[in-house]
C-alpha cells in the first residue's frame, strides 16, 4: 500500500510539473521564420494521412484494446497535422482559420487521451481470436474516425469556438502528464519484455510531452516553426513504425495488450498474485474456449507430484510457481501460431520455442518471480538431452522443470484439442511411462502413476494444449 502511495505521489509531482511547464512556457515575441513552412505542411499532411492509414490497419487486425487505443492516438496526431494543411493558407487554404493553426496541437491533445487510456488494465485481453471483443475494438475504431473527421471539419468552420491561450496551456498540461503516464506505464512494459518496439513507444510519449507544451506556448523562441513541425513529424512516425514492426515480427500486438496487464498481475499484493498471475498466463498462451485452465491444473498436480517424491515445502512451492508461469514467455509469441492446428513449419517451430527462454528472461527481472527463472527456461527439456532450449540431460536439469514437464505432458494429453480428442487416464499415463527414461525422468513418472492410481487428480473440467509426446513436443 504504501509503494503504491508513493506512485501515485510521483505521478501528482509530475502531472503538477507539466501544468506549470505548460503555463509558464514562454511564447515568441517576434513573427517566426516562415521558410519552408508550406513545404513542411505538405509533407507533414502527406506523412499525416500515411500514419492514419498504416495506424488504422494496425487497430483493425489487432483485435485488441491496448494496441488499438494507441494507433488512434498515433492516427489523431497524423489527421491534426492533414487538417492543418487543408485549412491553412500555406496549404490548400480551404477553409483558413485559427483552427488551422490549432490542429496539430488538438492532434496531440486527442493522442493523449487515447495513450492513457491504453496502458489501463481495464481492457480485458483474450490472446484468441474473440468474436465479440473483435466486433467492439471496430466499432470503436470507426467511432473515433468517425469523430476525427467531425472535429476537424468543426475545426475549421468555427474557430471563434477555439478555447483562449491560458485554457489551451491548462489542457496541454494535462496532455502532458498523460503523456508522461503512459510512457511511464510503457517503460514498465519494456523493462520486462525488452522489445525494440515498446522502447520506440515509450520513446514517443516524451517527444509528445515536449511538443504539446512548445505548441500550446506557439512555439519556441528563435526557432522555426518548420523546424518544429519536423520534430513533430518524427514524433508521430516514431509510435506507428515501432508498431508496424511490432505487428511484422509478432502479429497480434500481444506484448502491448498484455504487458501492462502483467506488470499489474506482479505488482498485486501476496495473496492474490497467484492467482492473478495464472489466469493472466492462461491468457497469454492461448488458452481460451476448452483448453482454459491448463496453468492452474499444471500448477496443482506439478505441487501434488512434488509432495509425492516427498521435496520440502520450500521446493513444493518453487515447482509450483514454475508450473504457474511456464508458458509466460508465449507473450512474444506471434498469436497466429498460437492457434495453428497439425503441424509447424521449421521456422514456425523454432519461434515457437522461443517461449521457454523468454519467460525465463521476463521472470528473471522480478524478483518475486526470479526463484522460478530457471526451471521456466528448463520446462522443454527433455530427459536423454533431446529437448530445447539448452539440451540439457538428466540432473543438469532443474527438479522443478522436470516436474512440470511431466505435469504439462499429463494435461495436454488429458484434453481434448481440435485435432485430439481427449485421453482417458489409462492412455495419457502409459504414453508418459513410454517416454520414462528418455523424455521424462523415471522418478517423476512413477510419482504420477501412483497419483493416477490413488485416484488423487481430477480429471480436466476444461482442455488444453495436446498431441502426442513422441510425435511433437508440447509448445
Amino acid at each position: 500500500m504504501r509503494a503504491h502511495f508513493r506512485v501515485w505521489a510521483v505521478y501528482s509531482a509530475v502531472a503538477g510539473a507539466c501544468q506549470v511547464a505548460a503555463l509558464l512556457a514562454p511564447a515568441p515575441t517576434a513573427p517566426g521564420d516562415t521558410t519552408l513552412i508550406g513545404e513542411m505542411m505538405l509533407v507533414s499532411a502527406i506523412a499525416g494521412v500515411a500514419l492514419a492509414v498504416v495506424a488504422g490497419y494496425i487497430a483493425w487486425d489487432a483485435r485488441e484494446w491496448s494496441p488499438a487505443m494507441l494507433a488512434l492516438g498515433c492516427g489523431s496526431v497524423g489527421a491534426g497535422l492533414v487538417v492543418r494543411f487543408v485549412c491553412a493558407d500555406e496549404g490548400l487554404g480551404l477553409e483558413s482559420s485559427r483552427g488551422a493553426a490549432f490542429a496539430p496541437l488538438l492532434g496531440l491533445l486527442a493522442g493523449s487521451v487515447w495513450f492513457f487510456l491504453a496502458v489501463q488494465t481495464w481492457w480485458p485481453a483474450t490472446g484468441v481470436r474473440d468474436l465479440r471483443q473483435t466486433l467492439a475494438v471496430r466499432t470503436l475504431l470507426v467511432t473515433a474516425a468517425s469523430g476525427m473527421g467531425l472535429a476537424g471539419y468543426l475545426l475549421a468552420a468555427f474557430p471563434h469556438a477555439l478555447p483562449g491561450d491560458q485554457l489551451t496551456r491548462v489542457f496541454a498540461g494535462i496532455a502532458a502528464a498523460s503523456y508522461v503516464y503512459a510512457g511511464a506505464r510503457l517503460a514498465g512494459v519494456w523493462r520486462l519484455v525488452r522489445l525494440p518496439s515498446l522502447s520506440g513507444l515509450t520513446l514517443s510519449c516524451g517527444v509528445f510531452t515536449v511538443l504539446v507544451i512548445v505548441l500550446a506556448a506557439g512555439g519556441i523562441p528563435g526557432v522555426a516553426p518548420y523546424q518544429i513541425d519536423a520534430v513533430l513529424l518524427v514524433g508521430a512516425c516514431l509510435p506507428v513504425a515501432s508498431l508496424a514492426v511490432e505487428q511484422r515480427v509478432r502479429p497480434g500486438l500481444r506484448s502491448v495488450a498484455f504487458g501492462p496487464l502483467l506488470c499489474a498481475a506482479v505488482a498485486t499484493p501476496l495473496p492474490q498474485r497467484a492467482r492473478t498471475i495464472t489466469a493472466l498466463v492462461d491468457r497469454i498462451s492461448g488458452h481460451g474456449g476448452p483448453m482454459r485452465g491448463h496453468a492452474a491444473r499444471v500448477t496443482e498436480l506439478s505441487a501434488l507430484i512434488a509432495a509425492q517424491l516427498r521435496l520440502e515445502p520450500e521446493q513444493i512451492a518453487e515447482t509450483a510457481a514454475a508450473a504457474r508461469l511456464h508458458d509466460l514467455g508465449k507473450l512474444v509469441v506471434p498469436r497466429t501460431l498460437l492457434h495453428r492446428g497439425g503441424r509447424l513449419s521449421a521456422r514456425e517451430e523454432a519461434a515457437v520455442r522461443t517461449h521457454a527462454l523468454a519467460g525465463a528472461q521476463i521472470a528473471a527481472r522480478v524478483p518475486a518471480l526470479a526463484p522460478a527463472a530457471r526451471a521456466i527456461a528448463d520446462h522443454h527439456e527433455r530427459w536423454d538431452g533431446s529437448g530445447f532450449p539448452s539440451g540439457k540431460r538428466e540432473t543438469e536439469i532443474a527438479l522443478a522443470a522436470r516436474i512440470v514437464a511431466v505435469a504439462d505432458a499429463y494435461d495436454i494429453l488429458r484434453s481434448a484439442r481440435a485435432y485430439k480428442p481427449e485421453w482417458g487416464a489409462a492412455e495419457a499415463v502409459s504414453e508418459i511411462e513410454r517416454g520414462s527414461g528418455s523424455l521424462f525422468e523415471p522418478r517423476v513418472v512413477q510419482a504420477l502413476v501412483r497419483l493416477v492410481a490413488s485416484g488423487a487428480i481430477r480429471p480436466p473440467s476444461a482442455a488444453p494444449l495436446a498431441g502426442a509426446i513422441r510425435r511433437r513436443p508440447a509448445a
